[in-house]
């Protein structure tokens, strides 16, 4: 029984020793060198079982046996490859299906259970029905479901084989090969975010101090995330599980077509919207594939023939029914036209545990309308649906472009199949990558784009850009705090979209601030911490997520060192909090605002104050200003020079 260090999942491997004797029996009289070398099919089942228990001890297993040739022969009888050491279990059999005497289970979660069907005793009817709740492990391969995240395609030498094994997109490839480092260190340098000196510095060593840098400011942010992130945030992938599982159940699909679908459609699209497009094209294709064409969907695709794309596309399938469509580009413009038509622009919000909540709505409490990416996207999710199995290579090439290497849809796709894997998948797209810079990007930000693929690309590895690097990053960082890498990121997620609004990163005026306190730390004229409470101070601080609701409390952030930490607003949103009503005359109507009594913030004389309202006085140390927050994280008034000041200024408005 092996208990994984990173997820704390367990494997139990079981050896069939009937197959093995079955095999032996069968193959002896073929074989003069086993009759000389084990003298009897029972001596060598014995000389097999001592192997077997030999694995995983001190004592070397040609020691064991007393024999060298014996040890060569059982091996490769075993088909598992020489490796220095014994192994705790034998990797890389390449025994596949019924044959394959080494059957392994990994137990995902322990929960309470009732058997619904007869209890039998162990063996391989047992092994199959057991697949209900101890998910089956192929030895040969690992994660059955898992897809491989880095994919090597080039004419020959390629170094991994992303079907046969299970390959993962890290920091390997950039440690062993010189040109790679070389590439990737250029890049970081463009990016901003090392000193000077850190730049002169070795293309290997630019990396590590670069991925140092960025472990500190996802532990930084994690740290100081209000509480409602740090403990729900991380359950996110739990969650799209859960929707997974209910949608295969309800629409009669499997869960790798769905989640295969989600990760299809994930491309610059927020999680509630990538969500419930893929709810209406599974709904579609379920139910509604035998639809008409009708004058409803003559007068919305009308609006859409703004497109080029789309006009062109909608003079051909004009009047047809989808099912006598040919192409998927032809299926994707006429499902995108049937939406439009007839169902609701609505899409709700969604907790991190999978739980649908009220649409999703604006500043002005208005609902948000969907909206769609590409036609090339629809289309490739509508193909999904038509895949006649689900398998590890039919998913893995149907979910991105022909020729993506897609590192960040592979990683999706996995952490939403098997949210306790062992590999250490993390989907690192727009917002994980400004996480580690502390930035408010966009998907046009050269770093973003950079991690996703520009400026570097081998495919004898199978990799691209600064991925790799990136994963890195999150791997080590959730080491530290005991996490998955993937609730790492998730955390980080949510936390540096609670900093940086969609309004903040709208507005260069905003942006160009950020990177300039970024630039005076860079260059040494004020410290981390200086720039760290100075971008959050700029940022209105941290805004609680919208599925958070408005019951869920937030005492800030916790301190990420002695120093302490940056609090934040403890309710969602970013828009302005109810202003105290006033009357003719310009003169507050409502009662005067009082703080209450000042709480400890950190060890330099910082302080936080509450009112009736929810606003928030903060003092971040002895010397420094007094800020006031609304309840919605809106900014209100100047820095004041004590909290008294603030009292009057709150009464007075």
């Amino acid at each position: 029984i092996i208990v994984s260090p990173s997820a704390g999942t367990v494997r139990m491997k079981v050896v069939d020793l009937s197959l093995l004797a079955n095999r032996v029996a069968r193959e002896w009289g073929e074989n003069p060198a086993w009759q000389t070398m084990f003298g009897s099919v029972e001596g060598m089942i014995a000389d097999l079982k001592t192997y077997i228990n030999a694995l995983g001890g001190d004592t070397p297993t040609a020691t064991v046996l007393g024999s060298q040739e014996k040890r060569n022969v059982l091996n490769k009888f075993l088909q598992i490859r020489n490796v220095k050491g014994n192994p705790i279990i034998p990797e890389g059999t390449k025994y596949r299906g019924k044959t394959n005497p080494f059957l392994d289970f990994r137990l995902d979660r322990v929960v309470d259970m009732t058997p619904r069907t007869e209890v039998v005793k162990f063996s391989q009817e047992a092994y199959e029905k057991g697949q209900t709740n101890f998910s089956p492990y192929d030895p040969s391969y690992g994660e059955p479901e898992r897809i491989s995240t880095r994919t090597p395609g080039a004419v020959k030498g390629n170094i991994g084989d992303p079907i046969a094994q299970q390959l993962t997109v890290g920091i390997k490839p950039y440690q062993e090969n010189r040109g790679l480092a070389k590439k990737a260190a250029a890049l970081i340098k463009k990016s901003r975010i090392l000193t000077p000196q850190q730049s002169r510095r070795s293309d290997k060593r630019v990396i590590e101090d670069y991925m140092d840098i960025g472990v500190d400011n996802l532990l930084w942010l994690h740290d100081n995330a209000p509480e409602v992130i740090r403990e729900s945030g991380k359950l996110w992938y739990d969650g799209a599980r859960k929707i997974v599982d209910a949608w295969a159940e309800k629409y009669q699909d499997t869960p790798q077509r769905v989640a295969a679908i989600i990760a299809a459609l994930s491309p610059g699209t927020d999680w509630f919207q990538n969500v419930d497009r893929a709810r209406r094209i599974i709904e579609f294709q379920r139910n509604d594939s035998n639809a008409k064409w009708t004058p409803k969907m003559t007068k919305a695709g009308e609006i859409l023939s703004r497109s080029n794309t789309a006009k062109l596309a909608i003079k051909r399938i004009k009047n047809k029914p989808y099912s006598d469509l040919n192409t998927y580009d032809d299926k994707a413009v006429w499902f995108r036209v049937y939406d439009e038509a007839y169902n609701s622009k609505q899409y709700p919000v969604i907790s991190p545990d999978g739980t649908f909540g009220e649409p999703q709505t604006i500043a002005s409490g208005e609902t948000r309308d969907i909206a769609w990416g590409g036609y090339d996207v629809i289309a490739r999710s509508l193909s999904i649906l038509d895949l006649p199995a689900a398998s590890r290579e039919s998913i893995a090439g149907s979910m991105t472009a022909k020729g993506s290497l897609s590192h960040k849809i592979r990683n999706f796709y996995n952490n939403i199949i098997n949210p306790a894997g062992d590999f250490g998948d993390v989907t690192v797209d727009t917002h994980a990558v400004a996480a580690i810079y502390l930035k408010p990007f966009s998907q046009q930000s050269p770093e973003v784009s950079n991690n996703l693929g520009s400026g570097l690309r081998d495919l004898r590895y199978g990799i691209s850009g600064t991925y790799g690097i990136n994963a890195e990053i999150y791997r080590r960082a959730a080491e530290r705090r005991g996490l998955l890498p993937r609730e790492m990121q998730s955390i980080t997620w949510e936390a540096i979209r609670g900093l940086y609004s969609p309004e903040f990163k709208r507005n260069k005026k905003d942006v160009a601030k950020i990177n300039a306190v970024w630039d005076r730390h860079r260059r040494g004229t004020i410290t981390l911490d200086e720039a760290r409470t100075t971008i959050t101070e700029l940022a209105g601080g941290f805004s609680r997520p919208d599925w958070a609701g408005d019951s869920a409390k937030n005492e800030g952030p916790r301190p990420a060192n002695d120093e302490g930490g940056i609090p934040g607003p403890d309710l969602p949103g970013r828009s302005p909090g109810g202003d105290t009503p006033r009357d003719a005359g310009g003169n507050a109507s409502g009662p005067e605002i009082k703080f209450s009594p000042a709480r400890s913030l950190n060890n330099r004389g910082g302080t936080i104050y509450t009112n009736e309202r929810g606003d928030r006085a903060i003092q971040l140390s002895s010397r420094s200003g007094v800020r006031v927050y609304s309840d919605r994280g809106k900014r209100i008034g100047p820095v004041f020079s004590s909290v008294e000041k603030a009292q009057d200024y709150l009464s007075r408005r």
